[in-house]
């Protein structure tokens, strides 16, 4: 809840305007080519103001930030992987940065639905974390739904009980 009143306690009319990341950077994979010498290039999509890390790999297990960047001005924004002619093959992925600085850190985001139908929530952080996934209707009592291990940087769970509330909060929370 917000108040805004003055020294007095008179409240007024006002506007609130509130505003975030609307989903995580990703590459776009209709505009990635290799470049005749053999550099790798490719184009991030995401929110301005965003910031994020490229990452790379050659067998989908061991994974190197080879650059970090934030979308400015757009929403987009080229990266060349000048290492590329290197290795026979590679295997890249875009995480928001504060995953690649903090890797106990987990975001949640809620995938919105069609009207009559349950929202996806999505869980996002490093894998091999283990987490609690909980839902709240007023921010004060959670309950869980959902319990596991990120197998990869973000994993989807539908919540049913989405349909019956006509406000719900979630939340992820690292266990250890």
């Amino acid at each position: 809840q917000i108040a805004v009143a003055d020294v007095d306690g008179y409240e007024g009319a006002f506007a609130l305007t509130v505003s975030g990341l609307s989903e995580a950077p990703m590459l776009a994979p209709n505009f990635a080519i290799r470049l005749g010498n053999g550099t790798f290039q490719m184009l991030i999509t995401g929110s301005p103001g965003q910031s994020f890390g490229i990452q790379a790999s050659t067998n989908l297990v061991d994974w190197q930030t080879i650059g970090i960047d934030t979308l400015i001005a757009s929403s987009i924004a080229w990266f060349a992987d000048q290492d590329a002619p290197l290795f026979p093959q590679r295997f890249y992925r875009v995480l928001p940065l504060d995953i690649i600085l903090n890797p106990t850190t987990l975001s949640t985001a809620v995938i919105p639905a069609a009207y009559g139908e349950a929202v996806t929530v999505r869980v996002i952080g490093s894998p091999g974390l283990p987490f609690s996934l909980r839902a709240s209707s007023d921010m004060e009592h959670w309950e869980e739904f959902a319990r596991g291990l990120l197998s990869t940087e973000s994993l989807d769970f539908i919540d049913g009980n989405s349909l019956i509330y006509p406000v719900r909060f979630y939340q992820s929370i690292p266990l250890h």
